[in-house]
């Protein structure tokens, strides 16, 4: 059973022995007595669903952005700008472009934000789900050299103008 010290509690262990290693320091915890109870609530008002705007426009993704965006409340998940979104049902996906976005809309105030938001938004019973996009494996840029000087009419004009390949730029980076 604790044992009281000068207002705090020490913990004992079976049988009455002290947890603890003979001639240490007892170990202090604060005894519950005279504590006050916490006036704020666990979770920000800004995150229940409740304490945010009546939702206007239609029930979209792109609606619910506008929504977020315009709403004034500290805290919002401006960074769903970012990202793209599905509702189907009550099950609202979250697909991010990069798995720093994802992590950023993953963290526990943002998603609790965001969650609050998407229940307000589409309804109570709503449920959020975040993934990384699906983005094919970029090629190295040995592998580009490599099918640019194996293309017959990038070797056609190599051979024809004696040239060489000085570098090679994916597509999506032009």
């Amino acid at each position: 059973a604790p044992q009281q010290q000068g207002g705090r509690q020490r913990e004992s262990a079976p049988g009455g022995q002290e947890d603890e290693p003979r001639g240490a320091s007892p170990i202090l915890t604060p005894s519950p007595v005279n504590e006050p109870e916490p006036t704020q609530p666990a979770v920000a008002p800004m995150h229940r669903s409740g304490d945010l705007p009546d939702p206007v426009g239609p029930r979209s993704w792109d609606g619910f952005v506008e929504y977020v965006a315009t709403a004034e409340v500290e805290g919002k998940p401006t960074q769903i700008r970012q990202a793209k979104g599905t509702i189907i049902g009550h099950s609202l996906t979250i697909t991010c472009a990069s798995r720093f976005l994802c992590r950023t809309l993953q963290e526990p105030a943002t998603l609790a934000s965001l969650t609050g938001f998407a229940k307000r938004y589409f309804g109570e019973d709503t449920e959020i789900r975040i993934e990384e996009e699906d983005r094919p494996e970029r090629k190295s840029y040995k592998q580009l050299q490599g099918e640019a000087e194996a293309n017959p009419a990038v070797r056609k004009v190599l051979d024809r103008f004696s040239a060489i390949i000085e570098s090679v730029t994916p597509r999506s980076e032009q």
